[in-house]
């Protein structure tokens, strides 16, 4: 499930709950932080906790890294390594 559709969810159980006591905006502007909530992994205690016990990216096996084909390799080096990017070359 993609994030509009987790928000179109989250927005659908908060309006029969307290649909009546909120308007639609606000109930969709919930609705989204909630769902920014549990998809922002470094603001997310929750996320944190969870995650205690793995092994850091850095020390894991290649063949785990690589196995979806380098995305995780370059999701990582995009978040935590930005001044790598030419930013210039995308406008």
């Amino acid at each position: 499930m993609n994030r509009p559709q987790q928000v179109r969810a989250v927005f659908q159980e908060l309006r029969q709950t307290v649909g009546h006591l909120y308007s639609a905006g606000e109930l969709l502007e919930k609705a989204a932080a909630l769902v920014k909530l549990f998809l922002d992994e470094d603001d997310n205690p929750l996320y944190r906790e969870r995650m205690t016990n793995r092994v850091p990216f850095e020390e894991r096996e290649l063949h785990d890294v690589m196995a979806d084909g380098g995305w995780r390799v370059l999701n990582h080096v995009y978040h935590h390594d930005r001044d790598l990017f030419d930013w210039q070359a995308f406008e």
